[in-house]
């Protein structure tokens, strides 16, 4: 009954998608249990955040953890519609803030990975679009992939000392030099 968490917590532990079953739908007693889970991933993560780490977000860490899940479903199962893709990706219910950037993190920083193997599956899927869109307006977790750097909003993200650092450690990482953005 709880793929999404499930999915989600297999995800996070293994860096593997595993589905459990090809299900378009969360009921809330799912919603719930990731709800609580993501929670606890969390207060896990915040150990380590340099300076003060911004609250968790429920609402969302919890569309995140769904936008991820139904990228994956429609990458294995092939079925999606293009029109049932705004279905499936509404935006997200809360605005930009480091609390809703660093909740949404903990799922969608796994989404570059699912965006490239669609690309190898088929270039013009239209799933890409709509993925490459949360990416770019939720950018902290798409700093792996190649999102356009002078289309992207840093705002939010100077304005809190724990999300700069943070997002500084990450392009470092991912061997990024756009250190001027913070100037």
């Amino acid at each position: 009954m709880n793929h999404l968490t499930k999915t989600i917590q297999h995800l996070r532990e293994t860096e593997s998608i595993l589905l459990y079953d090809h299900l378009l739908e969360v009921h809330p007693e799912d919603e719930q249990a990731s709800s609580s889970y993501l929670t606890t991933a969390y207060k896990q993560e915040c150990l380590e955040y340099p300076y003060t780490a911004p609250p968790f977000n429920s609402s969302a860490a919890l569309w995140a953890a769904k936008c991820l899940y139904f990228a994956a479903q429609l990458l294995l199962y092939r079925q999606n519609k293009p029109e049932s893709l705004a279905i499936l990706f509404p935006e997200c219910p809360v605005p930009l803030s480091p609390s809703s950037i660093l909740s949404a993190d903990l799922s969608l920083r796994f989404m570059p990975d699912i965006l490239l193997q669609l690309k190898l599956i088929d270039p013009n899927d239209p799933l890409i679009a709509v993925l490459e869109h949360i990416l770019a307006q939720w950018h902290y977790s798409g700093i792996a992939y190649n999102v356009d750097i002078n289309k992207l909003s840093f705002e939010v993200i100077k304005n809190n000392l724990c999300l700069q650092q943070l997002y500084m450690d990450r392009m470092m990482l991912h061997q990024k030099n756009h250190l001027e953005l913070f100037a």
